[in-house]
């Protein structure tokens, strides 16, 4: 059994990390998918115009890109700090290929 600070628990601590922060995000943005193709769909909240001839409907389709790219910086910086974390307790502890 690895005790606290080997490289396997180090390991297994960085991949559920990495797998709890994957989740958030995903769910996040599934559910903003999913409440905007229901309000799209389902109602009339998104109906009237925001601007001009544009609705609002799609001002929050659009909306959905920018949430896009706010999840990707989000995710690259949280990422990034996680694999430095796992590489700062990888060369702390002992190699195992000495």
């Amino acid at each position: 059994m690895p005790d606290a600070t080997s490289p396997e628990s180090a390991y297994r601590e960085t991949a559920r990390r990495r797998h709890r922060l994957q989740i958030s995000l995903v769910t996040l943005v599934l559910g903003y998918y999913f409440a905007t193709v229901t309000c799209v769909n389902f109602t009339s909240i998104l109906d009237g115009a925001a601007v001009g001839t544009i609705t609002w409907a799609y001002v929050v389709t659009y909306s959905q890109f920018v949430v896009a790219v706010i999840v990707t910086i989000v995710y690259r910086n949280r990422i990034g700090a996680i694999e430095r974390t796992f590489a700062d307790n990888s060369s702390a502890s002992p190699r195992l290929d000495r």
